[in-house]
């Protein structure tokens, strides 16, 4: 999602060519897409509680089928850009009826239309939709590289505590980030500590680990 978001920046910014693929971060379209304001960039994603995609995010509800939803929205001419750009997050959700639905869209998208879709399970993907696709996959950063942005965004301020959090973060900035939590933290070194001990104490270290991710929780 943060290199789908990335990309479009890149692309619709209005300071570099496409070809140079870079953000100057204060155009206004650069500034719209930091702010989920751009009008020609379309972000779908499952609503709130519910566990798949449905039909109505690509064609729209019934009452107005076809005249809202993504398929509705690339359809039309961009508005301050020269190209539509649409990310769909964990499409591995999607219903069959909204895949199909969305299957026409992605055979014969309008022109100088982007789409990127967002799936953590090929396998859960139609087909169809796979073979229509360009596959990009993704593998955990470094531990170098996560250290590096820790630092870089100022969520640390100590290269040697950067470190720490990026060996423990298997790759995943987020994974690193949440770990700054000190309650976290403090969880974590106790189940360090009870596993490396010579007696292990199975329930007491059950009732700290329960009570622990209580206190996070709430």
């Amino acid at each position: 999602r943060l290199f789908a978001r990335t990309l479009a920046q890149c692309l619709f910014c209005q300071r570099h060519s496409n070809e140079e693929l870079l953000a100057c971060g204060e155009c206004s379209a650069c500034k719209q897409v930091m702010a989920g304001s751009h009008p020609d960039l379309h972000e779908v994603s499952r609503k709130a509680g519910k566990s798949e995609f449905t039909i109505d995010l690509f064609l729209g509800p019934i009452e107005n089928r076809l005249r809202e939803g993504l398929c509705y929205d690339l359809s039309r001419l961009p508005m301050s850009s020269d190209r539509k750009i649409a990310i769909i997050d964990d499409v591995s959700a999607m219903n069959v009826e909204a895949a199909n639905a969305f299957l026409k869209t992605l055979e014969e998208p309008p022109p100088k239309a982007l789409i990127v879709l967002i799936a953590d399970n090929l396998d859960a993907l139609l087909p169809t939709i796979r073979s229509r696709c360009q596959t990009v996959r993704f593998d955990p950063l470094s531990s170098r590289d996560i250290a590096e942005l820790l630092v870089q965004q100022e969520l640390v301020a100590e290269p040697t505590e950067a470190a720490a959090l990026a060996e423990l973060s298997g790759g995943s900035l987020a994974v690193a980030t949440q770990l700054l939590d000190p309650a976290l933290r403090e969880l974590r070194d106790a189940l360090y500590q009870q596993l490396a001990g010579g007696e292990f104490q199975s329930f007491t270290l059950a009732e700290k680990l329960t009570s622990g991710i209580e206190a996070i929780g709430g």
